[in-house]
C-alpha cells in the first residue's frame, strides 16, 4: 500500500498506451483515485464512483484458475498465496475473505501485518479505489499489524 502513488501513476501510463483514442482517461482515473482516497474511518461504506475507470479495466481469470484451485491447504502462507491469485483473477471479495483467514492465524506481527494490506488491496481492488482500503488500515493501527 506504501507504493499506492507509484501504482497511479503507472496505471494512467498503461491507460494511456492501451486506450490511446480515450482522451483524458489517465487524467479521469488519477482524479477519481485523489478523490476518493479519504483516509478518516467513518463506518460508513464508500460512496461508487460514477463511471469508475479502474473498475472499467477486465481481467481474464483463466490463468489463474489451476492455481486458485490447487491451494486447498488453510495455514497463513497458502491463504496470502490463494488471495493474491483471487486479485489477479479479480475475486476481490474472496480474496478479502482469504486474507481476513490469514489474519486470524498470524502468529507474528508480520504476518498480522501482510494479512491485513491483503484485505486492504482486496478493498481497494473491490471498490475500486483507495479511500476504503486507507480508512481499513487506519481502523487496524491499534493491531499488531499497525506497528
Amino acid at each position: 500500500m506504501k507504493d499506492t502513488a507509484a501504482a497511479i501513476d503507472q496505471i494512467g501510463l498503461c491507460l494511456i498506451n492501451a486506450r490511446p483514442t480515450e482522451k483524458g482517461l489517465a487524467t479521469k482515473f488519477k482524479t477519481q483515485q485523489v478523490n476518493a482516497a479519504t483516509t478518516q474511518p467513518s463506518g460508513q461504506p464508500a460512496a461508487p464512483i460514477e463511471d469508475n475507470v479502474l473498475k472499467s479495466v477486465t481481467i481474464d481469470p483463466k490463468p489463474y484458475e489451476q492455481a486458485i484451485q490447487a491451494i486447498t491447504i488453510s495455514q497463513f502462507g497458502d491463504l496470502v498465496g490463494k488471495g493474491n491469485l483471487l486479485l489477479l483473477a479479480d475475486r476481490a471479495k474472496e480474496a478479502k475473505d482469504a486474507f481476513e483467514t490469514a489474519m486470524e492465524l498470524a502468529q507474528k506481527p508480520k504476518d498480522t501485518a501482510t494479512a491485513i494490506e491483503g484485505v486492504a488491496r482486496a478493498i481497494r481492488a473491490e471498490t475500486g479505489s483507495i479511500g476504503a482500503a486507507n480508512a481499513y488500515i487506519i481502523s487496524q493501527q491499534g493491531s499488531d499489524g499497525g506497528k
